[in-house]
């Protein structure tokens, strides 16, 4: 079994999980200063997100897998890669703003989980497809 793209998804979904929170303490930092305890929130959201992100991350590996049998290339491949990132990464969040701690400033949640997995995705090295099982798989 070929585990690297296993390990590109793990990479995304830590950076992911890990980051953006960061990122959303400061916009919210800027957006209402005192009335935000930037700690709590970054230690419920790193640690619920871990959990919560966990079908994300398995649907991303899995649209990785796909998208590395389609396309040899690797900028076409990050860039049908951005998509679905984009698109788990917001399902995510509908269901993270039925909880009390995440509805902080519907606005401003998802900008850094959206712009923290496309950065991701696109400075993280892709694995590369041999291009002779490209090639087989689609000639055959």
């Amino acid at each position: 079994m070929n585990t690297s793209t296993i390990v590109y998804s793990i990479k995304i979904w830590f950076t992911t999980a890990f980051v953006a929170p960061f990122l959303q303490c400061c916009i919210n930092y800027i957006v209402n200063p005192p009335d935000f305890d930037a700690g709590y929130y970054i230690y419920a959201a790193v640690s619920v997100g871990v959990v919560l992100a966990i079908p994300s991350a398995v649907l991303f590996w899995l649209s990785t897998k796909f998208t590395k049998k389609i396309a040899f290339h690797t900028g076409l491949s990050k860039l049908f890669l951005t998509m679905p990132g984009i698109l788990l990464t917001l399902v995510l969040i509908y269901f993270a703003e039925s909880m009390p701690l995440f509805a902080i400033n519907k606005l401003s949640l998802p900008i850094p989980y959206i712009v923290t997995v496309v950065a991701a995705i696109w400075l993280y090295e892709l694995p590369v497809l041999d291009k002779r099982r490209y090639y087989e798989t689609v000639n055959a």
